[in-house]
Order: C-alpha cells, then structure tokens, then sequence
C-alpha cells in the first residue's frame, strides 16, 4: 500500500540560469524571464481566467475600450490565443471556478447595467454555454471557492453597491444556488478567500459596510457550514492576495488600507490560527495576482497598482527563505490583469490589463527552473527528483523538508545536464517518512 508524504523542496539557482528554457508544450520560454505570445483579440481589463483541465487558459469577460464584454478567449499551450463561443451576459469582476467534470461556472459580476445574479456553465469540449440557475444575489467582486464536496462557495462582494455579509452554495448536483445560513461576521469586499486544511476556508479583510478597511477574518467549514470569526490579521487591508503554500500556510501579502498602498506581509498557520508577519513586499501594491509557480513552488506577485501606477515590476516570495526577491520586469504596467498557473511546467501566464495608454491585449509568460517528485511512494523505494531549465553544468542543491516533520532537513546535490535538465535519486522512505494518512 503506497502512502502520501510531503516535503517541501528548496533549490538554489545561480544567476545566468536564465539563458536556458522552460521544457514542455508551446514555444521555447525562456527561464527567469517574459515571453511575449500572441495576443488576445482586443484589449481587456478585469478579466477571469480558469485553468482548464486539458491544459488550455480560458480568459472571460473584462472591460473593453467599448465597455463590459461577454466575449471569451483561449490561451493553449502551444502559445496560440483563439476566441471561445462568447457568454450569454456580459461581465466583469465576475468569478470563474473550474467544476469537477472539466466544466466551468462563470457567475455573477458587473454587467452593462450593474451587478447581475446571472450564471452560465462552458462546456470546453463543445465549445458552448448553458445557462445555469440565477445566483440567490447579484453581486460584484465576490470570491469563489472549490468547496471538498464539488460545490462552490461564493462570498460576499457587492452586493446592490453595498459590500455583504452573505454567502451562497452552487451545487453542480442540482444546478442551483443556495444562500449559506450563517453569515460573514461584517460585511465585506475587496477580501480575499482561500482553501485550508480540514476542508475550511479562510475570509479575510477586505472593506466593511462603511468602506473602512478590514483586519478580521472569518473561517468556513463546509463540512456543517458553520461560520467562525478568526484571529485577526496584524494589519487591515484589502485588494490584496492570499496564496496557499506548499506547507498549507496562507500568504498574504500587500493591499490597500484605505489610505496608502501596502508592503507588508504576513503568514496564517492553519493549526494554529495565528497570523505572523514576515518579510514586506519591495514595493507596495494592491490589485496584483499571486501565482504558485508549477513545480518551482514560489509565489509570483504581478501586477496590480501602487500610488495609481500600474506596475511592471514583479516578486519571488521564496517560502523556505520568508522573504521576496525581485522579480524580472514585465514588458509593460498591468493593472486589473488576469494570470493563471499554466500545466507547462515551471510557467505561469499573464493576460490584459491596463496601463495608462488604455486596455492591454498582450499575454506574457514567465519561465521558472523546476524540481518535480511524486509525492506517493511505498516504504522502500527511492525517491527521485527530476527537473529543467537550469543552467548547463550548475550545481543543484536540493533541500527536502518534511512536512509534517519527523526528521531533519535532507540535502542532495546534481549537476544539470547540457540542456538544462537535472535528475536526482534522493533516499529510500521509511515508516518515518509516512503521513498520518493514506493517499
């Protein structure tokens, strides 16, 4: 019986890496560095994009230099961007969520007369939509969350130009919304919300019922649906991002409280419940996405504004180290962007925006080098680690830090081939290395 461990892996590139490329579907993306693919069709700002499960980008929505948009297009893996069967409602600041069946619920937004409570399914194999029941509210700006059970929860936003303290359910089961409930312990837009451990979610910040800043938080359990208040955060913000590591502790980072753009950043430790601060952001912003890079495992911080700006610098939050690097420069400011890790290994997309020549239609990617192990091994066998985009004839050091920990830190070092590529046998698992549960 194979059982799961986890382990974080930390590695150490040296610089000049960024001459080799990223392996993989597509074009030759270069590491450490932006690849300029072809374009969406027109320029879009606030829009969503899904991660499809056969590896294609479905970008939806957004605001066009004509107003709100139903269009829909495609990034594939091979760099070729193409339209998508357009949605029923236009919309922006909508949420799309990837359903267990390979579908996609598109709910909610800001259509061309305010807040709409309209959903649609695409369906990517046949290219279609179908209308989905109404959303119990129309909202603007919520969040969405793949619930353990298949549902999605939806939370707060704005709700008739005012920021709600509801929730609601979609069940893919019935095709129907239900309003959570509890409710939120304040109102809130401008949160965020993510998955943690024991199939809970964490909501937090974001701006209350009078437009202030948030520090509180609230947590989510789906298995009875009960609604908790959590440890505050050590500083209010909003429009900032919250990003699951590896270790199943939450990043946040940046925002606004109101008043000035944020650097700061801190860490929520899901066993504990406690928010710890960690090293701040180079440069203040709010608006950004946060991607966890495939098989890198640092957190990308792009885009988004700070004093008014858009912003083309980007970070690298290193989690082993606690602390961000700089980033490389993307080719121009982004603000309300979209992004989405991609299936390519070691690279994450960007698309749209603005800057303030008006609507973006470019799409960037960004290569990162790449450690891969499978995490479900049987006592005996041996662990191997595999990898690329590193430069030809460096030294590697792979650093494996259990997790939940049972013994110290393990260290290996390889050499990358001619092409980039690295290849590791680590150590044989033992009882020590298991999980307290089976995968």
């Amino acid at each position: 019986m194979n059982k799961r461990f986890n382990i974080w892996i930390v590695s150490a590139l040296v610089i000049g890496a960024a001459a080799f490329m990223v392996s993989g579907a597509g074009p030759a993306r270069q590491v450490n560095k932006w690849t300029v693919e072809s374009s969406l069709s027109a320029g879009r700002s606030g829009a969503s994009a899904v991660l499809l499960q056969d590896g294609r980008v479905l970008i939806t929505g957004g605001e066009g230099g004509e107003g709100i948009v139903a269009t829909a297009e495609m990034f594939a893996p091979s760099g070729v961007v193409y339209s998508a069967a357009a949605m029923a409602n236009p919309r922006t600041r909508h949420t799309s969520v990837l359903l267990p069946d390979g579908t996609v619920l598109v709910a909610g937004g800001a259509g061309t007369g305010g807040a709409i409570n309209a959903a649609e399914i695409y369906d990517p194999v046949k290219n279609r939509w179908t209308p989905a029941s109404a959303m119990t509210s129309a909202r603007v700006g919520a969040s969405a969350v793949s619930l353990p059970n298949q549902r999605v929860l939806i939370i707060g936003g704005e709700v008739a130009g005012r920021a709600s303290n509801t929730m609601e359910v979609y069940d893919p089961a019935t095709g129907g919304f239900s309003q959570v409930s509890e409710f939120l312990s304040v109102a809130r837009s401008g949160h965020a919300a993510v998955s943690i451990s024991g199939g809970r979610i964490l909501v937090a910040g974001g701006f209350g019922p009078d437009g202030e800043a948030l520090d509180s938080t609230d947590i989510y359990d789906s298995a009875d649906g009960h609604v908790t208040a959590g440890s505050p955060m050590a500083m209010a913000r909003a429009n900032f991002s919250a990003t699951r590591l590896l270790n199943d502790t939450i990043l946040i980072a940046g925002g606004s409280n109101g008043k000035a753009d944020l650097a700061g950043a801190e860490i929520f430790d899901p066993e504990t419940g406690a928010f710890t601060a960690t090293a701040p952001l180079k440069t203040a912003r709010q608006g950004h996405e946060a991607i966890v890079i495939p098989n890198n495992h640092k957190v990308l911080i792009v885009g988004g504004t700070s004093d008014g700006l858009a912003l083309s610098e980007t970070e690298l939050f290193v989690p082993w180290r606690d602390t961000f690097d700089t980033g490389t420069a993307l080719s121009t400011g982004r603000s309300k962007l979209t992004a989405s890790a991609t299936r390519i290994s070691g690279t994450v997309v960007v698309a749209g925006g603005a800057d303030r020549n008006g609507k973006l239609k470019s799409i960037e990617t960004y290569g990162a080098p790449t450690i891969v192990v499978n995490p479900t091994y049987a006592v005996g066998e041996t662990v191997s680690f595999s990898g690329s985009g590193w430069k030809a004839g460096e030294t590697v050091q792979i650093v494996v830090r259990q997790q939940p920990r049972k013994h110290d830190n393990l260290e290996f070092q390889t050499v990358a081939d001619g092409s980039g590529a690295i290849a590791a046998a680590g150590y044989t698992v033992t009882d020590a290395d298991l999980a307290p549960y089976i995968m």
